[in-house]
């Protein structure tokens, strides 16, 4: 909670200094400390951008100094989520400050005569379910209010094209991303069936663009072989928890579930892997991310 200290360095416990924990509601009458506390804590924040908070609403630093000191710790992207939760506080709807920020926007479209059924299902679809661990809408803002990603969808002509978007460092301006085409089959299934499959197919590529994983090998322990999985969050948002199949596995075969990361936008985070676990998971030949749960503050 305090400032930098003359060094301009992030003040931490020194070594043997005795500590107490206690409610934050004892140690300061500032209902905004208390609120900001309160909802890093709630939401698990990453260490960096509870800092870069906490030297705005704790130590009143203004965010061009917060961002030129942080410089070589936090990047833009977790600076702009904490600038977005401090504009939550101060938000007179306590619903909305209290809310996710993490939205993925969305548009469905189908020019000419081509599966007008399908697009309309498939926009009930994502009208009532959730993305990648993020709260859909409908519509991409021409101009975002803070990280986001979004996905335009086209279909023509029996195909469909999925062309991806994430928000700039700032969280002001999108940036486009891949593209990628969802393979429609011929098919005399209900279109509500078929929007099923597409839903899924979407969010498949969503993820494998936003979110990725890779399996090296590591340094050799007692003669045996070890690993390390590296993930990478390449979105504008928090990764709370993923999914990794290998791509050995068969279709029968479950994802095995990674809960309770915390990795920053556009960071990454290693984790090590005895060669028991890989064989087990079946990792050997490659793995993949079959789903995420992505967030914002």
């Amino acid at each position: 909670m305090n400032g930098p200290d003359a060094d301009e360095h992030v003040v931490i416990p020194a070594k043997g200094e005795r500590l107490r924990v206690g409610d934050i509601d004892k140690l300061t009458r500032d209902v905004r400390i208390q609120a900001a506390l309160k909802r890093l804590a709630k939401d698990k924040a990453p260490q960096a951008i509870a800092q870069l908070v906490l030297w705005n609403v704790a130590s009143g630093m203004q965010w061009t100094e917060i961002g030129r000191l942080s410089k070589g710790w936090a990047n833009g992207y977790e600076l702009a989520l904490a600038q977005q939760l401090v504009r939550q506080l101060d938000e007179a709807d306590d619903a909305v400050a209290a809310s996710d920020s993490g939205r993925l926007y969305w548009d469905v479209t189908a020019k000419g005569s081509t599966q007008p059924t399908l697009a309309a299902e498939l926009r009930k679809l994502l009208d009532k379910s959730g993305v990648l661990g993020l709260k859909t809408e409908r519509g991409i803002p021409e101009r975002p209010e803070g990280p986001a990603v979004a996905c335009r969808v086209r279909l023509e002509n029996g195909a469909i094209d999925v062309q991806i978007l994430a928000t700039n460092d700032e969280g002001t301006a999108w940036v486009q991303r891949e593209s990628f085409p969802i393979k429609l089959a011929d098919s005399e299934e209900k279109a509500s069936a078929q929007a099923m499959k597409v839903a899924d197919a979407l969010a498949e590529g969503l993820v494998g663009r936003l979110v990725r994983a890779e399996l090296t090998k590591g340094p050799k322990v007692k003669g045996k072989l070890t690993y390390k999985i590296r993930i990478d969050n390449a979105s504008p948002l928090i990764l709370n928890g993923l999914a990794l199949v290998g791509t050995e596995a068969t279709a029968r075969e479950n994802p095995k579930m990674l809960a309770g990361l915390c990795i920053p936008p556009q960071k990454s985070w290693t984790l090590p892997a005895t060669a028991e676990q890989v064989e087990a998971l079946k990792l050997k030949q490659g793995l993949r991310v079959s789903a995420a749960d992505l967030s914002g503050l």
